[in-house]
């Protein structure tokens, strides 16, 4: 199904958005959140106001929804879990990412992205989600931390797996038509793999986009109580290709944080 188009800037081409978010894979026919029928009771005591302002180092500002809403029970990328938060203050912890291009995937509210544009100086961050109700709420947090500098930031829709993965590339050369090298040097993910379907697209995703020499995919994994382990992660980057580092864990938080660097092996001497 595709929606209506929307605009990042008002000199882009128009974006076409596929109409899709991520509770049509987390919830099937058998197994979905049982909706109560309040309907004669006041919405004014039934519903708390359900947005959601969330502050990071003092300069980021972003809108979003309480992890109990009803939108996030449907869309989960409309407020900040903690591996979004684990993954930022790595950032801060490693060199600015002067010069490097960057991606975020399944960005939600951008938290990462904008912290990769703001706080450590990439040259050009795209920030994605393939999730089309998150991604107006994402949009307006980009242009509301977005520098006034010749550093550009901007957001888009991203479904994974190569076919979406090889049309994203070609966005990219149309929004950028001066540039010979489109791949990325960093690509960043937080709490984006809750179902087993996703994983194998995500690697290709990776795969098709990161740059083969000096890539390197950060990807922080927050234990759930969901049909996905870190092992089923890390045995499927394998399969993709990859080869893979811990760079931090905290497994005593309540859900236990994991932060993997993953590369393309260097070629053969």
């Amino acid at each position: 199904m595709i929606s209506s188009s929307t605009d990042d800037k008002e000199d882009e081409e128009p974006e076409t958005i596929i109409a899709w978010n991520d509770a049509q894979i987390r919830w099937t026919d058998d197994v979905r959140p049982v909706e109560d029928d309040h309907d004669d009771v006041p919405p004014d005591v039934l519903a708390p106001n359900p947005h959601q302002t969330f502050s990071f180092q003092g300069s980021i500002q972003l809108q979003g929804y309480t992890s109990e809403s009803d939108q996030t029970w449907n869309s989960t990328g409309l407020t900040i879990w903690k591996a979004s938060e684990y993954l930022s203050h790595y950032l801060l912890s490693q060199p600015p990412l002067v010069n490097q291009r960057v991606l975020e995937l399944g960005a939600g509210l951008g938290l990462c992205g904008i912290v990769a544009h703001r706080l450590l100086q990439a040259r050009t961050v795209y920030v994605t989600d393939g999730d089309s109700d998150v991604l107006k709420v994402m949009k307006e947090n980009i242009q509301a931390n977005r520098l006034a500098e010749e550093r550009p930031i901007s957001g888009h829709q991203l479904l994974w797996g190569a076919e979406y993965a090889l049309a994203f590339l070609e966005t990219m050369r149309r929004l950028e038509p001066e540039n010979d090298s489109l791949l990325f040097d960093v690509i960043l993910a937080a709490d984006v793999v809750y179902v087993p379907q996703v994983i194998a697209p995500l690697f290709e995703t990776v795969h098709t986009v990161l740059e083969p020499v000096v890539g390197v995919f950060l990807l922080a994994f927050a234990r759930r109580l969901v049909d996905v382990t870190l092992d089923d992660v890390l045995q499927e980057a394998k399969r993709a290709g990859f080869v893979y580092e811990q760079r931090s864990s905290d497994p005593d938080t309540e859900q236990g944080l994991y932060l993997y660097a993953f590369r393309r092996p260097p070629p053969p001497k």
